[in-house]
């Protein structure tokens, strides 16, 4: 696997960290943003119906802030020099000098297609910000939970699941960095297709809310088969009182939960789902590729 670990090209002074240090700091950094995220999500949410929520540039920044606090100089303010991203990649990010105009219209774009579905909404932001990498470090976790919020806010939701859509993202990173690369292929070519991502995202969706239904548990998709009784009065007995056939009735309640909600999960990602929730209007515009060129930010500078 090519990672895309970014690479300042003219590096300022950072802490001076020991790898027991850094990894410490690290996983503190990642709990914080973490509860930042949650409290986040749980605001928009209950604000969705004032119209208050909004993506902006200063919650990206407290976010990226969270997440490299302690690691880097000037966490949570964009880079002031040209950076580079390691690994396979083939994208140059824009100037520095570029920035802050491609962070906001990022957000106008967000916030001027609220009504385009969730899984779109979240797979251009989790693209978008890694395409213009703004930070010194930590944009890719910044981009995961930026695209986490702006997914459980248009969802009206806080997500279930003990492993959530950047966690998974982060356990298996190739995928993700498909998906980058194919939607940078597309600007190449003028293009905004997200399709990748958006795959993706709903994939990730599914299985963390269907982790939430089975507990994520390593019991055995088959159930097996409870004791047989010889009479009715056993067979009540038996079956009331025998742990085997309580993990049996268990079993099965989960797999059909697990299968509920999976394909609740589905729906929540698709257009046409959220319409039938309740997520939006019947008037809204599903996301397409040919037809976003006209609300596509400016991408000239910094174009490889």
């Amino acid at each position: 696997m090519n990672d895309r670990h970014s690479k300042l090209d003219d590096v300022p002074p950072r802490p001076s960290l020991t790898p027991e240090q850094a990894a410490r700091q690290a996983a503190q950094n990642g709990f914080r943003q973490f509860d930042r995220l949650s409290e986040l999500i749980r605001r928009g949410v209950a604000e969705y119906g004032s119209g208050r929520f909004k993506l902006r540039p200063s919650t990206l920044q407290e976010l990226d802030r969270l997440a490299v606090s302690g690691m880097v100089d000037g966490p949570g303010h964009f880079r002031r020099g040209p950076i580079s991203i390691g690994g396979a990649a083939k994208h140059k990010p824009p100037d520095a000098d570029d920035v802050a105009r491609h962070i906001e219209d990022m957000c106008d774009y967000v916030n001027d297609n609220w009504s385009k579905p969730a899984v779109h909404l979240a797979a251009y932001v989790m693209w978008r910000l890694n395409w213009i990498h703004p930070f010194d470090d930590g944009n890719g976790r910044t981009s995961r939970a930026a695209s986490y919020l702006v997914m459980c806010v248009r969802l009206r939701a806080e997500l279930p699941g003990t492993r959530t859509v950047p966690e998974l993202i982060a356990a298996n990173k190739q995928p993700y960095y498909e998906a980058l690369e194919a939607a940078d292929e597309a600007d190449r070519n003028n293009r905004l297709d997200v399709s990748s991502m958006e795959a993706l995202l709903q994939r990730l969706l599914i299985e963390q809310i269907s982790g939430a239904a089975t507990g994520e548990s390593s019991r055995s998709s088959k159930p097996v088969a409870p004791p047989r009784a010889t009479t009715k009065a056993q067979n009540v007995d038996v079956r009331s009182k025998d742990p085997e056939h309580k993990r049996w009735v268990g079993s099965i309640a989960m797999t059909i939960v697990a299968a509920l909600i999976a394909a609740i999960a589905t729906m929540l990602a698709t257009a046409d789902g959220q319409e039938f929730l309740g997520c939006r209007s019947s008037d809204d515009h599903p996301s397409t590729n040919d037809d976003v060129d006209a609300n596509k930010p400016s991408v000239d500078a910094g174009n490889p």
